[in-house]
């Protein structure tokens, strides 16, 4: 019987007209893969400007909302300067890791001017990037997609920074991260009659790339590729690179802290009487 009702099953689906359309396996899987828990990871992919500026939020809001100036306790005295933080020297690998910048070099100078442009970065000497053993700690740069094409058909993609090299030799902040909800708590919300709940589930655009950081940061949010000549400051003849004047995705302690940040904004008192409870 069971046999019978997997054949009428079958020959069911057969006689849908409709076919599954092709699928390039082949391109999915140079952009995806599985980690050992299942889980799928996105690949790190060349960064071009086309592919970047339709993912960020404008100039004018990039990097404007000064994060020294919201943080409060903790967070504040972690945000004012890096040295404060760092662990003991013996603690250190031997020299700072490198990452990897991934954009082609014909590409390079159309993002470098694009994420300056855009308030993310700025240009500072590589003699000021942060160091030991001497080595300069720099960071790398990837792109993974959003599964979001632009007009022209060009893959969006996210702006990751890879801060790793920072992780390794700085304390991290916990900032907020208690906060922040699990879905299983939702299961055991009681309310009663006069009560309302109101939540947003709209995620801030580039949330991290909006808060901009003290510039004691700077030399340790360098990255590891010499700026373009268009960029360097007139009358500077040493070499530079491109640091990081906001919170970068890579950073361990940057969902703590921009936690932190959006819970003051909502319940701290910006002078009017607008603020949450």
């Amino acid at each position: 019987e069971a046999v019978k009702n997997l054949r009428a099953d079958v020959l069911s689906f057969c006689m849908i007209p409709d076919r599954i359309p092709a699928f390039d396996f082949e391109s999915f899987f140079k952009s995806h893969k599985v980690s050992y828990a299942g889980e799928e990871v996105q690949v790190a992919q060349e960064l071009t400007w086309e592919g970047v500026e339709p993912s960020l939020p404008p100039p004018e809001i990039c990097g404007k909302i000064k994060a020294i100036d919201i943080a409060v306790g903790g967070v504040k005295e972690y945000l004012r300067d890096p040295v404060n933080n760092l662990l003991p020297e013996d603690q250190w690998p031997e020299k700072p890791q490198k990452a990897l910048v991934h954009c082609d070099d014909e590409e390079w100078e159309k993002l470098a001017v694009g994420i300056v442009k855009h308030n993310i970065c700025e240009v500072i000497e590589l003699d000021n990037v942060f160091g030991w053993a001497n080595h300069h700690l720099l960071h790398g740069l990837f792109g993974v997609l959003k599964n979001e094409k632009t007009p022209s058909g060009i893959d969006i993609l996210r702006l990751i920074m890879n801060l790793i090299p920072l992780n390794i030799i700085i304390r991290a902040a916990m900032g907020d991260i208690g906060t922040l909800p699990m879905v299983p708590q939702w299961g055991s919300l009681v309310m009663l009659v006069e009560e309302a709940l109101v939540w947003s589930a709209e995620d801030l655009r580039c949330m991290f790339y909006l808060f901009a950081l003290p510039s004691t940061w700077l030399p340790f949010q360098a990255f590891n590729r010499l700026a373009p000549s268009c960029l360097i400051p007139k009358g500077c003849k040493k070499a530079c690179v491109l640091a990081s004047r906001v919170l970068g995705m890579g950073f361990t302690s940057a969902v703590g802290i921009a936690q932190h940040l959006k819970r003051e904004m909502l319940t701290g008192d910006p002078g009017a009487d607008k603020h949450l409870p």
